[in-house]
């Protein structure tokens, strides 16, 4: 009888200390995770540049503008020569990109 209360006390003290652990744990590495997981996803971004004759340029990094010019990699990482800004037509991410025209692909409705 004596040593009831003082296993109850006990095991509740036991169950506040995993309580402050948890909390503390949540409160510092989940935010961390996060922060790089949405880092980590920003730069992984492709863009598809389309020149204006049609051809479609997949970089690995985001295309900069400089004097006129814009500057970026290839997909397999190489600097690729400058190209003039009045010669492309447009620069997405892959996943938001136009198709080439002429392209082999024709989406067909399923109605």
């Amino acid at each position: 009888m004596i040593l009831r209360p003082f296993i109850q006390l006990t095991k509740r003290l036991i169950w506040l200390a995993q309580r402050i652990v948890c909390a503390l744990i949540m409160n510092k590495i989940l935010p961390v995770a996060l922060a790089a997981l949405l880092i980590l996803t920003g730069c992984a971004r492709t863009y598809i540049v389309t020149l204006s004759n049609g051809q479609q340029i997949s970089t690995s990094t985001k295309p900069r503008l400089v004097n006129g010019f814009f500057y970026f990699k290839d997909s397999s990482g190489q600097d690729v020569r400058p190209v003039l800004s009045s010669n492309v037509r447009e620069i997405a991410p892959t996943s938001m990109a136009s198709p080439p025209p002429g392209s082999q692909f024709k989406p067909v409705s399923t109605k």
